[in-house]
């Protein structure tokens, strides 16, 4: 019937079993089980006897009654870990965009832009806007953190719902007249929700950031 570590029907599995035999020392990796996709780590320990052939103590340290297998599924450690590497990369791009934009306009005012009474104020609004793009992506970070460390308490009361559209709207204006997009806002019923304030404020302000910077120009 073969070993028990063959019923795995895994070669990496198997190579490193016969690795801990064949060395006299522990040995460990991390198998991929097919078709499920299981990650699995694997550490293979040999065991050594402490009873000779004859029923004597053994002083040879080379005599093994076999291998002890430890096994510990990593499926979803190794996602979170892919999760989170994914989420870095994308944070770093976000960051990145606002960034290089305020490095180039301010480099083109200290060469004399600056002076420039047409573009001087534009190049100055297109900093302060990536500035506040910056300011938001951060904040975005810092609400992340808070959520994973369950260290953010939800405070619900009662917010109206116009005035805080209206609010996040007036800080993505730079970003609205830049492209020319048309805003139209209709709140119908929905005039007060029980909610808390930050965080309805960090949904509408993701869910309307989006929609602008896939938004065509002059879209609406």
């Amino acid at each position: 019937t073969g070993s028990p570590v063959e019923s795995l029907g895994n070669a990496d599995a198997i190579q490193l079993h016969d690795r801990a035999l064949r060395e006299r020392a522990p040995c460990e990796g991390e198998i991929l089980l097919h078709p499920a996709g299981t990650r699995i780590y694997c550490r293979f320990t040999p065991i050594r006897s402490r009873i000779g052939p004859e029923g004597t103590p053994s002083r040879n340290s080379t005599d093994l009654e076999g291998v002890l297998g430890v096994f510990q599924d990593v499926t979803q450690l190794r996602h979170l870990e892919e999760v989170r590497r994914d989420f870095v990369l994308n944070a770093a791009h976000e960051l990145k965009t606002p960034l290089s934009s305020i490095l180039g306009y301010s480099e083109t005012l200290l060469h004399g832009a600056v002076t420039d009474p047409v573009n001087g104020p534009h190049f100055l609004e297109r900093i302060r806007a990536n500035a506040h793009r910056l300011g938001r992506i951060v904040d975005d970070l810092l609400t992340l953190g808070r959520i994973e460390s369950g260290a953010w308490p939800l405070e619900i009361k009662s917010l109206r719902l116009k005035e805080l559209v209206q609010r996040i709207l007036a800080t993505l204006r730079p970003e609205i007249e830049r492209k020319k997009i048309q805003i139209h806002l209709d709140i119908g019923s929905a005039g007060v929700l029980e909610a808390d304030e930050f965080a309805m404020e960090q949904i509408l302000l993701n869910l309307l950031d989006n929609a602008l910077k896939y938004n065509r120009e002059g879209g609406k």
